[in-house]
């Protein structure tokens, strides 16, 4: 997510001067999704649900201010953090620097590798322009059989045919009327995963959106009901929806829409 330097100011102040669990009562009076998405417990869903394998290493590129950089801890054996932005670098060792399995560092090319697992999320940022060599400096980071776990925005989500707009699309239905905003449909992921020599993807579907996850659907077992009541959206653009896509899930399940949608 883009933020502003108002953000990023109030964002460090309450790194500085809050416990690591007292983020989320801190931020509750808050005004700023900037400061929700980057300090909210919530963004753990992203990663939370995966299995990382007992002691496994992992490689976070482009942690920000760690929104996910605590989970990793948590799950696997050593967390290695690239951050080139000083103050950014500088937030996750103070948010974290308690742990004995992190490491940050400046860039990929000072990674220790290679790893069982590379995390890259927010790749609509990260990589846009230099896919290809991104992708494969990801592979080259990994150990035989490693993963790679990369995140990013449906342009065909469906927020944007509900007319929600972020921080990528700035105007309604924009992706729909050949705005591509800098966002990936799934089939363009899978295309650059293989020409960097990736052998195999498979896709989960974090909902009802990748800001704020609450459940994580598999392509394997999609959900067969609702799940309107196990999922409560939290939106932090607000103004500019039209409609109300939680309204649809249902349907959308019942036809096998809901991961091309979601």
């Amino acid at each position: 997510m883009i933020i502003r330097e108002k953000t990023e100011k109030k964002i460090i102040e309450i790194i500085e001067n809050t416990r690591r669990e007292d983020f989320d009562a801190s931020i509750g009076n808050v005004q700023d999704p900037g400061v929700f998405f980057h300090l909210s417990s919530l963004r753990e869903g992203l990663i939370r649900w995966y299995p990382f394998a007992e002691g496994s290493s992992a490689l976070e590129i482009g942690g920000g201010f760690g929104a996910l950089t605590g989970a990793l801890l948590d799950m696997c054996g050593s967390v290695d953090v690239t951050e080139d932005d000083p103050k950014r670098a500088a937030a996750i060792l103070k948010r974290y620097g308690q742990a004995g399995n992190l490491r940050v560092t400046g860039s990929a090319g000072d990674a220790a590798g290679p790893y069982d697992f590379v995390i890259l999320m927010d790749a609509d940022e990260k990589i846009r322009g230099c896919e290809k060599e991104s992708l494969g400096k990801c592979r080259s980071l990994l150990k035989d059989g490693g993963k790679l776990l990369i995140g990013f925005r449906n342009r065909l989500g469906l927020r944007y045919w509900c007319g929600g707009t972020d921080d990528k699309v700035l105007r309604p239905f924009g992706t729909l009327n050949g705005d591509r905003a800098g966002l990936y449909i799934k089939s363009e992921i899978a295309d650059l995963a293989a020409e960097a020599g990736f052998t195999a993807c498979r896709f989960y579907y974090p909902m009802p959106n990748e800001f704020f996850p609450q459940a994580v659907i598999s392509e394997e077992e999609p959900p067969r009901e609702g799940i309107q009541d196990r999922v409560f959206p939290v939106e932090p653009f607000m103004g500019s929806f039209v409609a109300d896509g939680k309204k649809v899930w249902q349907d959308l399940i019942r036809e096998g829409m809901l991961t091309d949608m979601a």
